[in-house]
């Protein structure tokens, strides 16, 4: 998504080794338990817990996650920003496939 910061900028600017940090954390959250950070053997679109009682006890006790049901019915808008967000993904995709083989067949010629 972002283009990494040089390297030396990484070693001096903490601002920049936190937001790296953060980031990285961010896009690893759903490879591990949430309470435990044991790995998980599924990559989810949400974090979540392994079958440990102790860890789902502290899960749902904590309100850290819903069930996909309830936010269905109590975050409608979400759901649809989500729907919205999936359909202008396939329909870009379509547009850029269509480009890509319009380009590709016009230098084969």
């Amino acid at each position: 998504m972002f283009a990494p910061p040089p390297k030396e900028a990484m070693r001096t600017n903490k601002l920049i080794r936190l937001a790296e940090f953060v980031r990285q954390q961010v896009e690893l959250a759903t490879r591990f338990c949430v309470v435990c950070h044991t790995p998980m053997p599924l990559v989810g679109f949400k974090p979540f817990v392994c079958s440990s009682l102790l860890c789902v006890h502290q899960y749902e006790s904590l309100f850290l996650g819903a069930r996909p049901e309830l936010e269905v019915e109590t975050n409608p808008e979400a759901v649809d920003l989500l729907i919205s967000l999936c359909y202008s993904h396939v329909m870009h995709a379509q547009k850029l496939d269509a480009d890509l083989s319009a380009n590709s067949a016009s230098t084969c010629v």
